[in-house]
């Protein structure tokens, strides 16, 4: 399908959305990574039933999970395990950025409110792309990618031509 890859932008088919969500990224030229550490760092808004469940399904597929102050005490209050980070601005290093920029960090899950976290976020995205590890701005992106990983580490991608797609759609 059409793709922008300057931009990161990229267009797939699949009979299912986390299969077509997964082929995207590849075809974007980025890997969604299938085990390593995941930094987690959500605005209050998203601390929600959402962001745990996300959580616990990375947890189940044996992700180590990084989280900001904040992050941290919600996910452990809801029984997630996970180790606690410095944010880019606060004292104490290592900080995320040092820890992205180290490639200790696979997956950036970071949902910034406001100007500061927007500063934060600025960083953290800086050195994602830099290290090449994707990272998701919104809620919707990180579900989304997590039902993606969960389907690349569980069945083989076919291939099928445009026309096998809209006979199966004009059914």
């Amino acid at each position: 399908g059409p793709e922008m890859r300057s931009t990161g932008e990229a267009m797939s088919l699949a009979d299912e959305f986390p299969e077509a969500f997964a082929k995207a990224y590849q075809a974007a030229n980025m890997q969604l990574p299938l085990s390593g550490a995941v930094f987690i760092s959500v605005n209050d808004q998203d601390k929600n039933q959402r962001i745990i469940a996300i959580a616990r399904a990375l947890y189940r597929m044996d992700f180590d999970l990084i989280a900001t102050a904040g992050t941290h005490k919600f996910l452990t209050e809801n029984g997630i395990e996970c180790k606690k980070v410095f944010k880019v601005g606060e004292e104490g290093r290592p900080n995320i950025f040092d820890i992205i920029k180290h490639g200790k960090i696979n997956f950036v899950i970071n949902t910034p409110r406001g100007e500061k976290a927007l500063h934060d976020e600025e960083a953290i995205g800086a050195a994602s792309v830099l290290s090449n590890v994707p990272f998701v701005t919104t809620i919707e992106a990180a579900e989304a990618s997590v039902q993606a990983i969960d389907c690349i580490r569980h069945q083989e991608f076919g291939v099928k031509s445009l026309q096998e797609y809209a006979s199966y759609r004009n059914r």
